[in-house]
């Protein structure tokens, strides 16, 4: 509208001729009650079946201080270094007069928290969300959680605020390959511990782990994962392959170790359905894709 060039706008990316232009980036916003109501409207226009579907996602806060490979947070927080606190969170009073907006206007049966890890938030954060959750919205409420910050206090809270589904990350059975080539940064009993806690309250515990490992015996890896799922009391072991994409460190991991065929970044053939890897034979490849959708 003012007339100037946009190419210069901070965060654009602009090709020009043949050259690749990456304008500076903007500050993160710190406080995340500035901003307005996110547009729902904007969304529901765009897809109506989102306005008939009862289950709706929010978010309490901004990004994630986690730097596991198959994810974009470690590149990401990389790029906004000293650009603001990596971790950003609204108000729950902020959060749920979005929910109530919502609820007034709209279909809405299940709330899901779909932050990278909703526990993030602070205990006094927590005594507060609750709280008002309980009392203007009281609908059943799934959250997604990390295993190291699980606590009897706040499971025991957000049970009585309408929690009936907890979803947590295993990943992989193995804790030396989760740690290292994964760097998921938790040990087993950590997981075995918050599970334990979830399950004590009466809690759907759903569990998200990946397969297809460009490991030697990836299968008998994934095997374990499966075991360690059934161990742990899981209702619902949600699996997924494991995908180098772009600008992930597990790409970087697999560029440097000869795992990929040709050794450059492979066009995908499918989300989630077969594996990018190069692994010891076509049939330990197909045992874990084909583990992998049994799941």
């Amino acid at each position: 509208e003012a007339g100037e060039p946009w190419q210069d706008t901070p965060n654009f990316v602009v090709k020009r001729a043949n050259e690749i232009m990456r304008n500076p980036l903007y500050p993160l916003i710190d406080d995340l009650d500035s901003l307005p109501m996110p547009d729902h409207e904007l969304m529901f226009e765009a897809d109506p079946g989102m306005v008939t579907d009862g289950v709706k996602y929010f978010y309490s806060n901004r990004g994630c201080p986690c730097s596991c490979t198959y994810c974009f947070h470690a590149s990401f927080n990389r790029m906004y270094l000293a650009k603001g606190a990596v971790v950003r969170q609204r108000s729950p009073e902020k959060l749920v007069d979005e929910m109530l907006y919502i609820k007034e206007r709209y279909l809405l049966e299940q709330v899901v928290m779909n932050d990278d890890s909703f526990f993030l938030n602070s205990d006094e954060w927590f005594d507060r969300f609750c709280a008002d959750y309980k009392k203007r919205i009281n609908l059943p409420l799934m959250c997604d959680i990390r295993a190291n910050h699980v606590e009897e206090r706040r499971i025991s809270q957000l049970r009585d605020a309408g929690m009936y589904v907890a979803t947590m990350g295993v990943e992989c059975g193995d804790e030396t390959l989760a740690n290292t080539m994964l760097r998921r940064d938790l040990s087993t009993e950590q997981i075995r511990r918050a599970a334990a806690i979830i399950k004590r309250h009466g809690i759907f515990l759903v569990t998200a782990n990946i397969f297809a490992l460009p490991v030697p015996d990836n299968f008998k890896v994934d095997l374990k994962t499966l075991e360690f799922n059934v161990e742990i009391g899981a209702d619902w072991a949600r699996s997924a392959i494991l995908y180098p994409y772009p600008g992930t460190p597990i790409l970087d991991y697999a560029l440097k170790n000869g795992l990929l065929p040709e050794g450059k970044v492979p066009v995908f053939e499918t989300n989630k359905q077969s594996s990018a890897f190069i692994f010891d034979s076509p049939l330990e490849k197909r045992k874990s894709e084909n583990l992998s959708k049994l799941l």
